[in-house]
């Protein structure tokens, strides 16, 4: 519909504006049923397809018309947090399916990219990407703008709008993209992403993630235990007795402290490895420490009641 008010150069408030609220609610309702759960890779395809349309309008406008949109449309955070959960999901990462799309496929800057226009890519590739959109804040709307205010900036690009309006936009563009750039990203994007890599056994890429995450340091957050379980656990159970130990030795020398279910990862990490009597020696260290930390907060609990 949007390409037809375009093409046949109908761009009046009133067409225009309908338009862009029948795309508005189309595009809501596709994502929305995309991503929902049972995930299936046919949905997030069209969904991907989807993404793509909305980006990039102006891809699908006929070579003859007059008019030509400059205009790119930013998607909700929370539309491209639902991708991501469907793209890092183990139901769709455990048979490894090919994804084609082209929407993720530019050069911002930030870690390895291909400027090909049709790329197959990895589900996890694509997720990638979309960890990429949030470090440069490309296509990322963080809040909610009326359907109204979204027609009205959408109509003024189309038209052809003052130059002096023209570089307004473009400011503002770039102090909310700059904005963007300055909040601070969340932990569990960059954890969801490296589970993806790791379930399926691309460690390569999933150190790429952990660097891309201290290399974003105060942005992002600190490496955690959640992290570094998610790669002991996939060492282990490929049996990668080597790299469980440089895993435990880059926590030591990022001063992590092991949680509970570190603990239990680094137990299973040496067992599937074969090195039972590593694993009980651990078991025994972590049974003691325990028991000194009980002791302690026995004795302290006494000295209260006391």
């Amino acid at each position: 519909m949007l390409s037809y008010y375009i093409n046949n150069n109908d761009v009046s408030n009133n067409n225009y504006a309908k338009a862009m609220a029948y795309l508005d609610e189309a595009f809501h309702t596709v994502t929305i049923y995309a991503f929902s759960t049972p995930y299936n890779l046919d949905k997030i395809q069209l969904g991907m397809d989807a993404i793509q349309l909305y980006l990039h309008p102006e891809k699908h406008v006929t070579s003859s018309s007059s008019i030509q949109p400059s205009f790119q449309y930013e998607i909700t955070r929370g539309t491209w947090l639902k991708a991501l959960r469907a793209l890092t999901s183990s139901s769709i990462n455990s048979s490894r399916p090919i994804i084609i799309t082209s929407l993720l496929s530019y050069n911002n800057g930030v870690g390895n990219n291909s400027n090909n226009n049709n790329t197959c890519i990895t589900p996890a590739d694509a997720a990638f990407r979309i960890l990429q959109r949030f470090i440069t804040g490309r296509g990322v709307r963080c809040r909610h703008q009326s359907s109204k205010q979204t027609n009205r900036n959408n109509y003024s690009q189309a038209v052809g709008i003052k130059k002096k309006e023209q570089k307004g936009q473009k400011k503002n563009q770039y102090r909310n993209n700059n904005n963007m750039s300055n909040t601070r990203l969340d932990e569990r994007d960059f954890n969801m992403v490296l589970h993806a890599y790791a379930f399926t056994h691309q460690m390569q890429s999933a150190h790429r993630v952990l660097a891309l995450q201290e290399q974003l340091r105060p942005r992002s957050p600190p490496l955690s235990p959640v992290a570094y379980s998610i790669l002991l656990k996939a060492y282990g159970q490929k049996g990668d007795v080597k790299n469980v130990e440089i895993c435990i030795h880059h926590a030591q020398r990022n001063r992590v402290q092991p949680d509970i279910v570190m603990g239990n990862t680094v137990l299973d990490a040496y067992v599937n490895c074969g090195l039972v009597d590593k694993a009980e020696m651990l078991f025994d260290s972590l049974s003691v420490d325990d028991g000194v930390k009980n002791n302690a907060s026995e004795d302290h609990e006494e000295d209260n009641d006391i």
